[in-house]
């Protein structure tokens, strides 16, 4: 179960609405439906904030381990291992849009040791995986890949390939700076031509792709 799902399973249960969310958390409307539907997830300030609304722990809200005041709800029992859920793309796409990536699996865990051997660098915490579809960004990426993206970079931040809504639909594409303007790229350049994202639109960024995995381990500049 995400942050996403404890949230919404906490305003059904307390008849709380986006609106509740968006002033106990001091974030706009669009911000707090975001975090409702998981396209995106509070910073630790705005977490608390929301986890003392509630009556729960932040610890809780944010992982589902840990204690919680009210013994009606069940909490998620953890081991040692590290846990990383998929990013919950049917949220993300909007509405019935289609998409270039595709939800696999709920939770993936790993032996500490071996995360931190494998995926070097990265905070757990802040990782999500997905699973490439499609050909578009070949060779980079190939069909059935996974993709570790760290959701904490919702803003572009540098050249690189970003997991993103834009006009209703999610990419996983190449996001590159030229002058003042920002070139969706596809790394498949024979089928797929690079476009220009219209400043009129917005693009909402969901995370950066830090680590792609296939047979082996491919890290992302």
């Amino acid at each position: 179960m995400s942050i996403s799902e404890r949230l919404s399973r906490l305003m059904q249960e307390q008849n709380r609405s986006i609106d509740d969310i968006k002033e106990v958390a001091g974030v706009t409307y669009e911000m707090a439906r975001r975090y409702k539907i998981g396209t995106a997830e509070p910073r630790k300030e705005k977490l608390t904030k929301i986890a003392e609304y509630f009556g729960v722990t932040p610890s809780w809200l944010q992982f589902g381990i840990g204690s919680i005041t009210d013994e009606n709800y069940p909490v998620e029992q953890v081991d040692n291992s590290i846990v990383i859920d998929v990013l919950k793309i049917e949220a993300s796409a909007g509405f019935g849009s289609s998409t270039d990536v595709v939800e696999i699996v709920q939770q993936l865990r790993y032996v500490p040791e071996q995360f931190y051997e494998n995926y070097r660098g990265l905070n757990p915490t802040n990782i999500r995986v997905i699973n490439v579809k499609g050909d578009s960004m070949l060779p980079t990426f190939s069909h059935g890949d996974l993709a570790f993206v760290d959701i904490t970079i919702t803003q572009f931040d540098g050249d690189g390939v970003y997991v993103f809504t834009y006009d209703d639909h999610l990419f996983l594409k190449r996001l590159q700076k030229a002058g003042t303007e920002i070139l969706v790229i596809s790394d498949n350049r024979e089928q797929y031509t690079a476009w220009k994202v219209d400043p009129n639109i917005p693009v909402y960024i969901h995370g950066k792709v830090k680590v792609h995995q296939s047979q082996k381990l491919n890290f992302i500049g």
